[in-house]
């Protein structure tokens, strides 16, 4: 069980994760540290490139619903983008608390992509 996390900064207050592995028990406590990092920075806005992500369990997929609730407060949110569809199907299951699919990273940004820095963890 493997999970790469990069961090790509767009803008201030906005990033994009991009998650390739699995994200499941033994993998959630480095998305939980990079989100706790992110809050840090003040980041509000987080898209997840999720088209790397292979499986997430139900308690991967509730971490991501927790980070978008706490960033909804703060006035922004986190997104899935371009996830598969096992991952999917699990974000189905969350009915209202599900997070927001788009179908690309542009999408979710909603415009073009300016790639200022990176930072990956491996779990």
């Amino acid at each position: 069980m493997h999970l790469a996390v990069d961090i790509t900064d767009i803008g201030q207050d906005t990033v994009i994760m991009s998650l390739v592995g699995e994200l499941d028990m033994f993998t959630q406590p480095v998305v939980e540290a990079t989100l706790i990092g992110l809050h840090a920075r003040n980041v509000t806005r987080v898209v997840v490139a999720a088209a790397g992500l292979t499986f997430s369990d139900l308690g991967g997929m509730l971490t991501l619903c927790r980070a978008d609730e706490q960033l909804r407060g703060r006035g922004g949110g986190l997104t899935l983008a371009a996830p598969a569809r096992q991952v999917l199907r699990i974000n189905a299951l969350l009915a209202t608390e599900g997070l927001r699919v788009f179908r690309s990273v542009s999408e979710a940004l909603g415009v073009r992509l300016a790639r200022h820095s990176h930072r990956t963890h491996r779990a």
